[in-house]
């Protein structure tokens, strides 16, 4: 219900600048992370769907001019961020310690890679500015990226074809969707690394620039399919 009425007042970009573009907001929505990362002994108590709705939250924070000034600057853009690291920085440390598996508390879940997803979207947000790839550089998230696709890139391709009758044909067939769309959404992550300058150099540098053209290829082929214009 809450998520519901934040994400209302974010649709609504008068009432997002008046109730949500501030810290006491940004920093109740980025306490549980605060908690993940610190290993508290509250953090067990936030799950990973409430992980998502947050990120849901910060991703539409970001995608407006003024939400996005907040997240990379804080109020009070005089503060240093040693002193007091603004809300862009939590959410590049957190969505690399998930892209490193450097959290355990969710080790193993199924819904990790919906989380891991849901985090690197509000880095794209930002990463998608000249001003916002500047604040994020130093978390080398385009590097945590590509490792993540390389080494679910590698999972896919291990995935046995299933055999009718089989045991295990109904564990397999879940499995290499859920795989499959991973490293696509990986990819997609990569691929808007391109949209500054920098961050097409960047995306270079990953050696995943080949494998991104491919995906852009394929996807907008996929559209013009289901349009019927193919």
């Amino acid at each position: 219900m809450v998520t519901d009425v934040l994400r209302i007042l974010c649709d609504q970009k008068e009432c997002a600048v008046e109730c949500l573009y501030n810290s006491t907001v940004a920093e109740a929505l980025l306490q549980p992370i605060h908690n993940l990362m610190r290993g508290n002994a509250a953090a067990p108590d936030c799950s990973e769907t409430a992980l998502i709705h947050i990120a849901d939250i910060l991703a539409r924070i970001a995608s407006v001019e003024e939400g996005l000034i907040l997240l990379l600057y804080g109020e009070n853009m005089n503060s240093s961020e040693e002193e007091s690291p603004t809300g862009a920085h939590i959410i590049a440390k957190f969505s690399k310690k998930l892209l490193d598996e450097d959290i355990s508390i969710f080790s193993g879940s199924e819904m990790l890679p919906v989380v891991k997803g849901a985090f690197i979207s509000v880095c794209r947000q930002i990463y998608g500015t000249c001003e916002g790839l500047q604040v994020l550089l130093p978390y080398g998230l385009h590097d945590s990226i590509a490792k993540a696709w390389k080494k679910t890139s590698l999972l896919s391709e291990r995935i046995p074809t299933p055999v009718e009758g089989s045991d295990s044909v109904s564990s397999v067939s879940q499995e290499s969707p859920n795989i499959v769309a991973w490293e696509d959404n990986l990819l997609d992550d990569l691929l808007n690394f391109a949209a500054t300058p920098k961050g097409l150099l960047l995306l270079q540098r990953t050696g995943a620039i080949n494998e991104c053209v491919m995906f852009m290829f394929n996807q907008y082929a996929k559209n013009l399919q289901d349009s019927g214009t193919y």
